[in-house]
Parts: C-alpha cells; sequence; structure tokens
C-alpha cells in the first residue's frame, strides 16, 4: 500500500485515531480536544489554491470538509476566520494525517498543525473553551 494513501477508506488502513472501550462504541483518542465549527477557508497545496470548511478545530490541528482528496503527508497553508469581526484571518501551515471520505462527493482532511504563532494559538484556544 502506497504510505501516501494509508488512511484513506477502502486500503483496510484506520481513518480517525479512534479505540474501541470493550462495549462496542468508538472513543476518540486525541491529545487536544477539538470543538466543532462551520468556518470557509482558503488553502493551497503545492502552490494550487483550493477551498473548504474547517469543521472541527483543536490546538494540534483541524479537520477540513473539500470537494478535493489530498494524499497523507501532503503540506496545506491555510487562511481562516475563526472570529470573523477581527481585522486579520487565522493562518496555519501543516500535513494531511487522515482522509476520509464525506457524504455528496466531499472529503474530511485531517490536518496535523506545524508549531502556531502565539497569536493564532492563543485564538484556537480562546475558540476550543468557549
Amino acid at each position: 500500500m502506497d504510505e501516501r494513501r494509508a488512511g484513506v477508506p477502502g486500503t483496510g488502513a484506520p481513518t480517525k485515531s479512534a479505540l474501541r472501550d470493550g462495549k462496542g462504541s468508538v472513543r476518540e483518542h486525541r491529545r487536544n480536544p477539538r470543538k466543532a465549527c462551520r468556518v470557509e477557508a482558503r488553502y493551497e497545496c503545492e502552490g494550487q489554491p483550493y477551498l473548504g470548511h474547517v469543521i472541527d478545530i483543536g490546538l494540534g490541528g483541524l479537520c477540513l470538509e473539500t470537494r478535493y482528496s489530498h494524499a497523507l503527508r501532503d503540506r496545506l497553508s491555510l487562511i481562516f476566520d475563526l472570529f470573523p469581526t477581527r481585522e486579520r484571518p487565522l493562518s496555519a501551515q501543516g500535513k494531511v494525517v487522515t482522509i476520509t471520505r464525506l457524504a455528496d462527493g466531499l472529503w474530511g482532511v485531517g490536518i496535523k498543525f506545524d508549531p502556531l504563532e502565539r497569536a493564532a494559538e492563543k485564538d484556537v484556544f480562546f475558540y476550543v473553551l468557549n
């Protein structure tokens, strides 16, 4: 199996970091909690511009809903407004760590952040806790 496609549905590799709790239910296994949202995002991958929506976010990363499939370890640069009333949008860079096929031809792309700038880290922290 191509390592860059590990985690793609249908390959036999897991698509989400989750554990079975012994009772048949699945619980998430994350270092940083995520908060659901729906925020338009502009992003680039290998110099190509794309659009998508951030559907959840935490200090460690986010899930991006998009019409485009990306390969594991692809590098993305993202710009989005967690707080639309602010003048400057949040920008972040990271790599693709999970890929999940969603309904209606969409993809859920899990992004692990590179270290965030201090201001961006504060914004994400504030957003997640409120």
